[in-house]
């Protein structure tokens, strides 16, 4: 029965990362393509596995995963910032991400990987820069630029 159970979550989980991988969008992986290149600032309580910027018409998006550091038996409420930089270093939009759950990590129980997902209303920079900062606790208080949001 444990095993049916860890293969129907093997399926599960597999099919969710097919969809965050870039299946379901349907714009252009300009991160791969060396258009812009991503930055991910270190984190005390969260890592931001991997991101990937995508372009959708005049807009970007931004997709990517975000998992605990500690091993924790409670869930954790995280948000992602997001800001684009020009090739000069220029900050042309800032964006906070919506709240998340980084879901809890216990050594040998499953996926413990999370979601996030950022719209830009910019076009992308040719050579410009995005920068993410995972941040704990909730988005009403943005850390990373002062801004308070209602």
């Amino acid at each position: 029965m444990k095993t049916v159970r860890m293969s129907l979550l093997t399926v599960v989980w597999g099919t969710q990362v097919a969809g965050l991988s870039g299946c379901a969008v349907p714009g252009e992986n300009i991160s791969k393509k060396g258009v812009l290149t991503v930055q991910r600032v270190p984190s005390t309580k969260v890592d931001i596995l991997w991101a990937d910027v995508y372009k959708i018409e005049d807009s970007l998006v931004v997709r990517g995963v975000v998992r605990r550091r500690n091993y924790s038996s409670q869930p954790l409420q995280v948000h992602v910032d997001v800001a684009v930089l020009s090739a000069a270093g220029k900050t042309l939009e800032e964006a906070v991400g919506q709240d998340v759950w980084g879901p809890r990590r216990l050594a040998g129980k499953g996926f413990n990987y999370d979601p996030f997902e950022v719209r830009l209303p910019v076009a992308p920079p040719e050579g410009g820069t995005v920068k993410l900062v995972c941040h704990a606790g909730s988005r009403d208080v943005h850390l990373a630029t002062g801004i308070t949001r209602n």
